[in-house]
């Protein structure tokens, strides 16, 4: 097992996961980093890694959700849940704002689907597995959660 390759390569995409949950950068770093620390800690390497890491940043993700009102502050804020690809273009920047600022008001298991499939390239299968919820759940929660971000930007232009 190969922390530092591990980190290198899912570190990001577990971080956009934590962050949609959290909405909070700070708390969103710290899930990651506990999880790689229990899988550092851990007496025999899980068979999957990957799929083990992405339900301990969950699990950590809503038990500080649970603890923690100042996502909330963060959200009422403006706080980026979305961070722009780095091309320096100041639309893709505004564009990523907006996207933000629409996925900050969902409710979290909208967010928390919408950034799984749409962002981590997931199956509603998949995602239903992870969220232990039917298939038909998480696509639903997709679906309402797409929907209600469409709402938000087309209030915005």
């Amino acid at each position: 097992m190969d922390l530092e390759a591990s980190f290198r390569t899912l570190g990001p995409r577990l971080y956009r996961y934590a962050l949609a949950i959290l909405a909070s950068s700070a708390d969103a770093e710290e899930a990651v980093q506990d999880a790689f620390v229990s899988l550092a800690e851990a007496r025999t390497p899980p068979r999957e890694e990957a799929r083990w890491l992405v339900r301990a940043v969950r699990n950590g993700a809503y038990k500080r959700l649970g603890r923690s009102r100042r996502r909330l502050e963060l959200l009422r804020q403006g706080a980026p849940l979305l961070v722009p690809r780095e091309s320096g273009d100041p639309v893709d920047a505004d564009m990523a704002r907006k996207a933000s600022e629409a996925l900050g008001k969902l409710p979290v298991e909208q967010r928390e689907a919408v950034a799984l499939h749409l962002f981590e390239g997931l199956s509603f299968r998949e995602i239903g597995e992870m969220t232990e919820v039917p298939e038909d759940t998480a696509a639903s929660r997709y679906r309402y959660g797409i929907e209600k971000m469409r709402e938000v930007l087309d209030e915005r232009s």
